[in-house]
């Protein structure tokens, strides 16, 4: 039940915030890390995830991860992203960016639960929660940054990119880049949702940011470092798993008798 409430919460949540900007997700306040407005049309992804979420909970493999494994946790940044975006889209920044903290937290913190105590063993277990876990994870930590930004940076249209603007910018890359993009070139478990949504993010950046040339530049060249991570996580996933396949069936034909 607690799940269902919560997954009610953050979709009318994004509902409201869609229907009143009438589809732009924008703010009053423009930083140098503000993305262009298609960047939030990965929530639509987010919540058909999350639907599926709720409804493999009612089976008996997914309710076993769920109640045991996941807890209260999720429900927990569901709520806090839900309060989080109502409060950015009445221009709250420095609640917001206290509320996505703590939601990016959480989040960051059952993706590295999932990774050390629970192995997925179905197709439904990597979909609904272990992709859906890192997409989320990724996607909280990069809205942190831009909340960040949007609570103590300069305001684009008024004063140029100074040097601590740029200094900054380079830093919060760089922290971005050692989540899931470095994960993955570790060929670690879990990395590709949470890869795409920043890599994703990073685009978005890139692509609204033209008067800038340093941090279009800038958010460009660390958007195709993490494009290169999604690639990665993408061969370790299916050659990876080929290559497991190609083991185990050696092992069988060494446990056969030979005739």
């Amino acid at each position: 039940i607690a799940n269902v409430l919560a997954y009610l919460a953050l979709l009318g949540t994004n509902t409201y915030i869609f229907v009143t900007s009438d589809g732009v997700y924008r703010t009053g306040k423009e930083t140098y890390l503000t993305p262009t407005s298609y960047a939030f049309k990965i929530w639509p992804l987010i919540h058909l995830l999350w639907l599926g979420y709720i409804v493999y909970q009612f089976t008996d493999n997914g309710k076993k991860t769920v109640i045991d494994v996941m807890g209260w946790r999720f429900p927990a940044v569901a709520v806090l992203s839900a309060v989080y975006l109502y409060v950015w889209a009445k221009g709250y920044y420095i609640a917001a960016l206290v509320l996505i903290n703590f939601a990016s937290d959480c989040a960051s913190k059952l993706h590295d639960t999932l990774r050390e105590h629970h192995s997925s063993r179905s197709f439904h277990d990597g979909l609904w929660i272990h992709f859906l876990v890192s997409l989320y994870s990724g996607w909280s930590s990069f809205l942190l940054v831009v909340a960040l930004f949007e609570a103590f940076g300069v305001d684009a249209l008024t004063q140029p990119a100074g040097v601590g603007t740029k200094v900054s910018i380079i830093l919060l890359m760089l922290l971005l880049q050692f989540t899931a993009p470095a994960d993955a070139f570790r060929s670690q478990k879990d990395s590709l949702g949470g890869s795409a949504a920043i890599t994703w993010g990073l685009f978005a950046i890139s692509e609204h940011q033209r008067s800038s040339g340093f941090v279009h530049s800038a958010t460009f060249i660390f958007a195709t470092i993490g494009l290169f991570a999604v690639l990665k996580s993408l061969d370790d996933g299916v050659f990876g798993r080929r290559n497991r396949n190609v083991l185990h069936d050696e092992e069988r034909a060494l446990l056969l008798p030979s005739t």
